[in-house]
């Protein structure tokens, strides 16, 4: 019975890891996407929204600032950081599941693989007992 035990534990162990590998491989080439945990939200880049407005600065310059101010946010929040973030998530996940998988098949190797016990000199009952 241990041993039919071990060999399912074997092959679900090996189902986990050959499916997470495959998950990996498929996001790695595109075809499937990651997890997404992180998702970048557009950043409101109107200087009217500051939280305190420019002092003696006059509205002509304050609209020209404003194409400069659009780019330098959408460039560091921008949706261009959410893939790599969210690919980088993926394959940490994917690592602990092909951790797990491992593991169960380790425990159904142990459960199939039958131990055996050499015994090289024959000890006496007195001898134990002392």
């Amino acid at each position: 019975m241990e041993k039919w035990i071990g060999y399912i534990l074997i092959f679900f162990g090996l189902c986990i890891v050959l499916y997470t590998g495959y998950n990996g491989f498929q996001v790695f080439i595109g075809k499937s996407e990651p997890i997404r945990v992180f998702i970048s939200e557009p950043v409101s880049t109107e200087i009217s929204q500051l939280p305190t407005q420019p002092q003696g600065i006059s509205p002509d310059i304050i609209k020209s600032l404003q194409p400069m101010l659009n780019s330098l946010i959408n460039q560091s929040m921008g949706p261009n950081m959410e893939k790599p973030i969210n690919i980088t998530i993926h394959f940490l996940i994917l690592g602990f599941f092909v951790n797990i998988g491992f593991r169960i098949a380790s425990v159904g190797a142990m459960l199939v693989r039958s131990i055996t016990y050499k015994i090289k000199e024959v000890v006496s009952e007195q001898t134990i007992r002392q």
